[in-house]
């Protein structure tokens, strides 16, 4: 048990992108010092070399999402959010909104509701989405230049990007988590040496498919997840059990397993981060723990400050309740949220967020009789 877990504890994933960093890199540095040496390259040469790699990069993180979504779309996902760099497009109230928003730690994300019903050989499609897209491109990149001859910068941006290209889809079949997100590899992987891991991850398709079908969070089926030394499939389950007992009016419960989601942050992906910030900072106030409401409110920032779905304007409503002490500013928050509930991308956590809403308005309205001011 202490062998498995120490191999786990290894970093794979960096130590993997380290030493094909340091292959290409190495083999690039001779390539490139040779030359040079030689008098066959400039320093503007070089600039232009680098900044053909940073345009290679950036153009295939975006095949390899639109490779997901593409997949994605002709199974029957409905998209929830793309990021690329400092692009975003989000679903909010039925409607893909644009923002900048710079993604740290990861270089883009395809994130997608599943259909219901849908085998879990289908779901692989979806998962190596990217991977085919980047190796069909990367080889027409690196084959391009037989048809644009004589232009040698032409030539040079097309293999690059070809390669890098390659070079994307063999790091992302590699089976290995890297800040807390398993590769695409990690999962088709699973998925054909059927390990746990995809157990658990077709689970959470499940769930997440009933839900976007308008399945209440406290009708759907929970299977008991692993909450000591919890992985990240193990905590997803302990957020579904956490919207369950929410939705099913066990406060207590759902206290005991947001704590349990604020004792594993460090385990979660950095984009999941302002999700689990909503909940903290809701349970918090529901718990009068009003300086912890407060962090966590801060810590979700901008994403819940520009929120304008009904999940935002719940978790907002009740910090003003709650945290401010401003009822009319809640209640306008309720009035808000309940407008676009309809519009949620998932319709059974819809209607669990409009019931909370409407408690959290009925008690400012029969509370002391006031609306508008605190």
């Amino acid at each position: 048990m202490n062998k498995q877990r120490n191999l786990k504890s290894i970093p794979w994933g960096v130590i993997l992108r380290v030493a094909i960093g340091a292959l290409i890199g190495g083999a690039g540095g001779i390539f490139i010092g040779i030359r040079l040496v030689q008098g066959q390259l400039t320093l503007l040469d070089l600039l232009v070399y680098a900044l053909a790699i940073l345009l290679a990069v950036f153009i295939n993180i975006n095949i390899h999402e639109f490779g997901h979504y593409i997949f994605g779309k002709a199974l029957g996902y409905r998209l929830l959010s793309c990021r690329i760099a400092f692009l975003a497009w989000n679903n909010e109230s039925s409607r893909m909104k644009f923002s900048l928003m710079w993604n740290k730690g990861y270089g883009g994300l395809c994130a997608m509701l599943p259909p219901q019903g849908l085998p879990d050989s289908k779901h692989a499609w979806f998962y190596g989405g990217g991977l085919i897209l980047n190796s069909v491109t990367g080889i027409l990149f690196i084959l391009m230049p037989l048809l644009i001859p004589g232009h040698s910068m032409l030539q040079g941006l097309s293999i690059t990007t070809g390669v890098v290209a390659l070079f994307l889809a063999i790091l992302n079949f590699a089976p290995f988590i890297s800040a807390n997100n398993p590769t695409d590899g990690k999962i088709l992987w699973s998925l054909m040496l059927k390990h746990s891991f995809a157990d658990k991850l077709m689970e959470y398709n499940r769930l997440a498919s009933q839900l976007a079908a308008g399945m209440r969070p406290r009708d759907i089926q929970v299977s008991p997840m692993a909450v000591n030394n919890p992985e990240l499939l193990d905590l997803m389950g302990v957020l579904y059990a956490y919207f369950h007992a929410l939705d099913s009016g066990n406060h207590d419960e759902a206290g005991q397993l947001a704590d349990i989601l604020e004792k594993n942050l460090a385990r979660f992906p950095v984009h999941m981060l302002p999700a689990i910030y909503y909940e903290l900072c809701y349970t918090n106030c529901i718990k009068s723990n009003l300086k912890q409401a407060s962090e966590y409110y801060q810590k979700a920032g901008k994403v819940l400050q520009r929120d304008r779905d009904v999940n935002g304007f719940r978790v907002k409503a009740y910090y003003e309740y709650y945290v401010t002490k401003n009822h009319g500013m809640a209640l306008t928050l309720c009035q808000q949220g309940l407008a676009v509930a309809a519009k949620f991308a998932i319709p059974g956590q819809a209607q669990m967020e409009a019931d909370l809403l409407r408690g959290l308005a009925s008690k400012i309205n029969q509370g002391d009789g006031y609306i508008g001011k605190p």
